[in-house]
């Protein structure tokens, strides 16, 4: 088929990174300080054919900015942070499908993510997945332009391999999964504001623990009130280190998920009647 512009690069345009220039047909080249690809052999380029867009909320977009979006650490983090949270999912791993997922994806002025796409995938499982992890990442550096934040378009190739499964180790709450459970259900409070406007669900997180067992990269997945939110990243921020996770004796980063569940009761509160996930821990409060 016809080559997609997110192919690996024509022998001219890697002349142009060489010399780093731009080619008249409107296709900018740049150096490394705009990492937006990177090529098997581990070089990196970019290639624009627009210098903007409009999210689906009609916000401009930048293709090229003066200074790159960078996520926490750089890119060598950000390599590690896809390679340890990335799941196989279990329907591809007997076929065994291997292969590289290109997303974008849109660095919001705040440094959220949104707009994640596939641009181009190898498989409906994997594509989602791949989705998924981009979607988990933290909050990146966002880019600016003339000194203003701004949003940026970012293209991420993700390859995929199946290594044979060596068994994992997971890391380890101090005292282990109850003591996990009961740390954060000793810890956690109803906010008062939320109690008294009487906002109540469930809040879901997933946090990072690091090769070194600290707590990093806390990101709430699914939000109710910024009263809620705030208190679970509080209670998860504050957790004491982790055992650390190993895989064939090395220590890696893992993934964690919890899930909590605020909910009121008494005279004329209307009750939750929302899920409430098996490992939830229940936060409950007289409502006003």
């Amino acid at each position: 088929g016809d080559m997609p512009q997110n192919e690996a690069p024509a022998k001219e345009d890697k002349e142009a990174l060489a010399k780093n220039e731009t080619k008249d047909e409107g296709v900018a080249v740049d150096e490394v300080g705009e990492v937006t690809y990177i090529t098997d052999e581990g070089r990196v380029y970019r290639r624009i054919v627009q210098d903007k867009k409009k999210t689906a909320s009609g916000e401009d977009v930048f293709v090229v900015v003066e200074d790159s979006p960078q996520f926490p650490g750089g890119t060598q983090a950000m390599m590690q942070f896809l390679s340890e949270n990335f799941r196989y999912p279990k329907e591809v791993v007997e076929s065994a499908i291997q292969g590289r997922v290109i997303c974008s994806f849109v660095i919001m002025k705040d440094g959220s993510i949104s707009e994640v796409k596939v641009i181009r995938g190898i498989d409906p499982f994997m594509d989602a997945e791949a989705v998924r992890v981009i979607r988990a990442m933290p909050k990146w550096e966002p880019g600016k332009q003339r000194g203003q934040a701004v949003n940026v378009e970012f293209t991420l190739p993700i390859m995929f391999s199946l290594q044979k499964s060596e068994p994992v180790e997971n890391a380890e709450f101090p005292g282990g999964k109850k003591a996990f459970m009961k740390y954060l259900a000793d810890n956690v409070r109803y906010p008062v504001i939320a109690q008294e406007n009487g906002i109540q669900g469930l809040v879901s997180a997933v946090f990072n623990i690091d090769s070194k067992g600290k707590v990093t990269f806390v990101k709430v997945t699914k939000s109710v009130d910024p009263s809620l939110d705030a208190e679970v990243k509080r209670v998860i921020e504050n957790m004491p280190d982790w055992t650390l996770a190993k895989k064939s004796d090395e220590a890696i980063g893992m993934m964690i998920e919890t899930h909590f569940v605020f909910r009121l009761q008494g005279d004329g509160v209307q009750p939750y009647n929302g899920p409430v996930p098996d490992d939830a821990v229940v936060v409950v409060a007289y409502g006003k």
